[in-house]
């Protein structure tokens, strides 16, 4: 089967450049327990190119119980090696590498080693061993992303610095037809058709844009070349397009041109993202653009350049919506538009490595393709960072997060709120950090993991998320429970208390195990997140997703 033939149906989600962005990559995933392989295994599928697995644990039993890369002939045999081989059954385009090695001897020794991969992944790493590593990520600009399976609780967190995106696929990418200001393509091929001399039939499919484009010309010659402004005069606008009809109800052109009119006046404006992108460049660096910058950073500067000499317009597409017309007035008015987006494009390339030469970079630096895409895909550019992982766990902006949450947006069962479980996994962490071991893990300890967890818990909500008193189950143990007339226990917390023993209970009760569904939904969304990073298409999560597979719900969080 041709690469093509097999991918065909994400090619028309992300296209030949997204796939293309997709097999030149190199992730590199942090121990290959449940969620990080099916993290990978989410990859793997649509042909990502390069994959390492960095892991140093033995598979045992605990592996057959919820990872579906292993099985028993795998027992004692390294686990990098044992998922790397049957991940690449998978997909024979891929190429898998394992190296069986400490992460934390690695990091220490070998720092430069994590430079080399476009995406890292990690999967229930402690916050000990993730945050020197979230530094250096966010040093390198490197994208990271941490994945967590804990019982039923599932996380994925991004880390983004400087990430760029061109093709967004927001609501900013419409067409841009210009009938409000038409190029001298667009204005000769209207001038062009005069509809007096029309038959029945050719007055049926005159495309809409050229009806828009007459009827805005007669508007303004009316009224002193001015637009339709107000609420009337825009009904009145809409009006006169209907009365252009001879038999509105068959013209579908018509019909068309009614529900469009807005198209007629209205000019094609820069989209806010972009707007902060530009001015954030302008602001971080003047421009000052080195041998170093990346190929986005040129980009948006010829884009700035081409603003200038263009009155604040974007290079034209060249796109056209499918509309009603034959196919001859359709063809014809494609290649209007078809004609300036490729002056336009001219125009930018010559801007841009105007650009490049300016800093003694080759102009075949940014490739003919990417100069293409980019023009035809500027609207929806941006750049996105989100909160490092340092300043979630350290920065006050955190707590205010969480009080809004808890005050705002709490689940319709409150107790069940995504952010009380995010809570419960910090306090995880902590105790991790502690005793080196998950809290749980042990039967022995398991009352006092349980009594343990539940202090540090309400420590964290009152010290660094400062959640007030109100919020929080007492320290002491009371009588949680009372009977209500049928004999059942009944809650006897108020509603308003919402961090409680039970989450400190229920938290302990998993011991730190995965539950293979919970691994394969979080890794099916943290790929879907790693495929917008890589293709540098989509909007990515801000940027923590919290499951709760108790409730079956979740929610991101910008934390």
């Amino acid at each position: 089967m041709a690469t093509n033939d097999k991918y065909d149906r994400q090619l028309r989600l992300w296209g030949a450049n997204g796939q293309k962005a997709l097999m030149d990559a190199h992730i590199l995933l942090i121990r290959a327990d449940s969620v990080g392989t099916e993290t990978l295994k989410n990859l793997v599928l649509p042909g990502v190119g390069t994959f390492t697995i960095l892991d140093d644990f033995i598979v045992d039993h605990h592996d057959l119980g919820c990872n579906f890369f292993t099985d028993e002939q795998s027992l004692g045999k390294p686990r990098a090696e044992v998922v790397t081989e049957l991940l690449c059954e998978m997909n024979s385009d891929v190429r898998g590498f394992a190296r069986v090695a400490n992460f934390s001897n690695v990091f220490q020794t070998e720092p430069e080693y994590f430079s080399q991969f476009s995406l890292i992944i990690t999967a229930n790493l402690s916050e000990h061993e993730l945050s020197p590593l979230a530094e250096m990520c966010w040093a390198k600009q490197i994208s990271l992303i941490t994945v967590k399976s804990y019982g039923l609780i599932g996380s994925v967190r991004l880390q983004l610095n400087g990430h760029s995106i061109i093709e967004s696929k927001t609501e900013g990418d419409a067409f841009d037809l210009r009938i409000a200001e038409p190029f001298p393509e667009l204005a000769q091929y209207c001038e062009n058709i005069h509809l007096e001399d029309l038959d029945s039939l050719q007055h049926g499919h005159v495309p809409y844009i050229a009806i828009l484009y007459k009827a805005i010309s007669h508007w303004r010659s009316e009224h002193d070349g001015k637009n339709p402004s107000t609420f009337a005069e825009k009904e009145e606008f809409k009006s006169f397009i209907k009365s252009q009809a001879r038999d509105y109800h068959n013209e579908v052109n018509y019909q068309e041109a009614v529900r469009e009119y807005y198209r007629g006046y209205a000019k094609k404006t820069l989209s806010d993202a972009l707007v902060e992108l530009l001015q954030a460049q302008r602001e971080e660096n003047g421009y000052r653009l080195t041998s170093q910058s990346s190929e986005f950073d040129f980009l948006v500067r010829a884009l700035d350049l081409f603003l200038a000499q263009n009155a604040n317009q974007l290079p034209l597409s060249g796109t056209i919506p499918d509309l009603t017309a034959t196919t001859e007035q359709y063809v014809l008015l494609q290649q209007a538009y078809q004609a300036k987006a490729r002056a336009d494009l001219d125009q930018f390339t010559q801007l841009l490595h105007g650009v490049l030469e300016s800093v003694g970079v080759p102009t075949s630096r940014v490739s003919h393709d990417s100069i293409e895409s980019f023009c035809k895909h500027c609207q929806g550019a941006m750049k996105i960072t989100t909160r490092s992982i340092a300043q979630e766990q350290h920065a006050e902006v955190a707590a205010e997060v969480v009080q809004e949450v808890l005050q705002d947006d709490l689940y319709q069962d409150p107790i069940q709120t995504p952010m009380l479980w995010y809570l419960a996994l910090r306090a995880t962490d902590v105790f991790y950090s502690k005793y080196a071991r998950w809290p749980g893990a042990t039967d022995s300890a398991f009352a006092s993991d349980q009594k343990e967890v539940f202090l540090i818990l309400r420590a964290l909500c009152q010290e660094k998320y400062q959640l007030d008193e109100a919020a929080l189950e007492s320290e002491t143990e009371t009588e949680d429970v009372k009977m209500s007339g049928d004999g059942e226990e009944e809650e006897a917390l108020p509603e308003t208390v919402l961090v409680r023993r039970a989450h400190a209970q229920e938290i302990v009760r998993y011991g730190g195990i995965e539950l293979h569904n919970i691994s394969a939904l979080i890794g099916g969304i943290a790929a879907q997140e790693a495929v917008k990073m890589i293709t540098h298409q989509f909007v990515p999560l801000n940027n923590t997703y919290v499951y709760n597979g108790i409730a079956c719900c979740g929610a991101t969080y910008a934390l």
